[in-house]
C-alpha cells in the first residue's frame, strides 16, 4: 500500500500482513521524498512542509513513531515502522530539508514569499 499527499513530495509505502488472529498489521515501511513535487509552489506554501519537517525531526531524534492508516477517518491498520536503513534516508534528505527550513525562516522574517 502506498500513501501520497496531494502536491507533497512525501510517499509512505508499507506491506500488509495478516497475523494468526486475523488482524492486519503493517510491516516494512519505507519513506521517499520526491522534491520535484514542490516545483512551482511558493516557498512558504510548499504542501505539507511543516508536517514532513516535524516527522523527519521526530525520526532524527530517534523517537518511536506509530503509523496509522485511515480511510475517511476510520482506522484501517497501524504499525510501528522498522527504521533499519533510516540513516541513508537522512543522509540524502536532511541537507535539502534543512536548507529549505532555513530559507523559509529567512523569507518569513523578510515578509516575502518567492
Amino acid at each position: 500500500m502506498e500513501c501520497k499527499l496531494a502536491n507533497s513530495p512525501l510517499s509512505i509505502k508499507s506491506r500488509l500482513v495478516q497475523d494468526y488472529g486475523g488482524l492486519i498489521n503493517a510491516t516494512n515501511f519505507s519513506l521517499s521524498i520526491y522534491f520535484d513535487n514542490w516545483l512551482g509552489q511558493y516557498l512558504l506554501h510548499a504542501s505539507y512542509f511543516n508536517a514532513i519537517w516535524e516527522l523527519i525531526q521526530a525520526l532524527d531524534n530517534n523517537n518511536e513513531i506509530k503509523v496509522v492508516w485511515e480511510i475517511n477517518g476510520n482506522p484501517l491498520f497501524s504499525g510501528i515502522p522498522n527504521l533499519e536503513g533510516i540513516n541513508q534516508f537522512f543522509d540524502q534528505v536532511m541537507p535539502l530539508m534543512t536548507f529549505l527550513y532555513k530559507a523559509r525562516e529567512l523569507v518569513k522574517s523578510l515578509g516575502i514569499n518567492p
